[in-house]
């Protein structure tokens, strides 16, 4: 069952709760999602339910997701290649040293 699907199933993951909503600052960014419309049919479904906005409930996914990435070794493994990776190429470039031109 993916992230979404589970927002309704427990009342927090890690720091994320029900009640606060995640992702929201003073400063933010806004996106546009395409959904399928049965996804969409299950987050209005969802939302009615909680009684909360929809984009909170994907926020509360989002943040759930972020939150098990976090804790998932597979994937700290290849951020951590991915860093070292940028770190490299960043170096070359202001050493003057890029392969481009």
């Amino acid at each position: 069952m993916d992230q979404l699907h589970d927002v309704g199933r427990s009342a927090s993951v890690g720091a994320v709760s029900e009640t606060s909503d995640p992702g929201i600052s003073a400063v933010g960014k806004t996106m546009t999602l395409r959904l399928s419309a049965e996804m969409t049919e299950e987050l209005e479904l969802v939302a009615r339910i909680r009684n909360i906005p929809m984009t909170h409930v994907v926020r509360l996914a989002v943040a759930r997701h972020l939150a098990a990435l976090a804790q998932d070794a597979t994937f700290q493994a290849k951020l951590q290649r991915r860093l070292e990776e940028e770190r490299l190429t960043l170096e070359r470039f202001t050493q003057g040293r890029s392969t481009v031109g």
